[in-house]
């Protein structure tokens, strides 16, 4: 599954971690967007992309993804390859019953998987990395968009 970092997402890690100017986040979130506007690393809010309808199983601004071992059970390094990698738990999302039936619920498929900060403004959300599903997907009832677990690497040398 390709990837990429945003600008603005190394940055906050930085900010994080290494100044401590903005808390680790109790949740991120991992949210849906259309191919309309294709993720590049100059991006910096969710607003920037087309997220997917809402409804059906889907809500605005994705799910939320705890800062934890469950979430992220591998953080290692590779010697061979000179790599930090860090591993996100499979996720999904489940299309519902009722009114539309399908994720999304209208308009263009899931093209893209993003990682957020939190925020109440689900469009000013700071984005942090892009993972391609390969295509505009789309489910209907009782079928899910499963995203495999993301590896994240980073050279280390």
């Amino acid at each position: 599954m390709a990837s990429g970092s945003f600008n603005i997402g190394r940055k906050l890690h930085y900010d994080m971690i290494y100044r401590r100017t903005v808390p680790l986040p109790a949740n991120f979130f991992l949210a849906l967007v259309t191919a309309a506007n294709v993720p590049n690393a100059d991006m910096e809010t969710l607003g920037e992309m087309v997220e997917i309808a809402a409804g059906a199983g889907y809500t605005s601004g994705g799910i939320a993804i705890a800062p934890n071992e469950i979430e992220f059970p591998t953080n290692a390094v590779d010697e061979a390859t000179d790599k930090a990698v860090l591993v996100m738990k499979d996720q999904e999302f489940t299309a519902t019953a009722g009114v539309g039936d399908k994720i999304p619920l209208t308009g263009a498929g899931a093209a893209y998987a993003v990682l957020t900060m939190p925020g109440a403004t689900v469009s000013t959300r700071n984005v942090l990395r892009w993972f391609d599903l390969g295509g505009p997907r789309e489910v209907s009832a009782g079928q899910s968009i499963r995203i495999p677990a993301i590896t994240t690497e980073g050279r280390t040398a």
